[in-house]
Formats: structure tokens, C-alpha cells, sequence
């Protein structure tokens, strides 16, 4: 969609431009967040982050799919 998601390790967050933006909008502040360091977006559309100080990795759903009910 054009978005530049820009990691904010010093804070701990995640920002979001939006095109042609002259400011961004933090959409993840993980408060047991420790040092985000390396960010992507996977084939579903989530944003996936390494979270360097916590030995781990995220996964944030950025997009909300249909399903189907019976």
C-alpha cells in the first residue's frame, strides 16, 4: 500500500508513514518490547520483528482477513 514502517528502537515502538506523510504514526508499542532490530513483512501481510534484547521474534497481523463461518 506504500507505507514505510520505520523501527523506533530507542522507544521500543513501531512507526508507520503514510505516503507523502510529514510525520508518522506509532501502530506497535510493546511495552515487553526490548530493542527491536530487524523488521519485515511476511507472505501474509504481518509484520514480523526481531526483538534483539528478548531473544525472540514477533508476528503482528497488519491485515485483517476474511473467514468463513459455517
Amino acid at each position: 500500500f506504500g507505507f514505510l514502517y520505520i523501527m523506533d528502537s530507542a522507544n521500543d515502538r513501531i512507526m508507520r508513514w503514510f505516503p507523502g506523510a510529514s510525520y508518522g504514526v506509532p501502530i506497535i508499542s510493546e511495552p515487553s518490547m526490548n530493542m527491536p532490530r530487524g523488521l519485515r513483512i511476511d507472505p501474509f501481510g504481518s509484520l514480523v520483528v526481531a526483538d534483539v534484547n528478548m531473544h525472540r521474534v514477533l508476528s503482528f497481523a497488519m491485515i485483517c482477513r476474511k473467514t468463513m463461518h459455517d
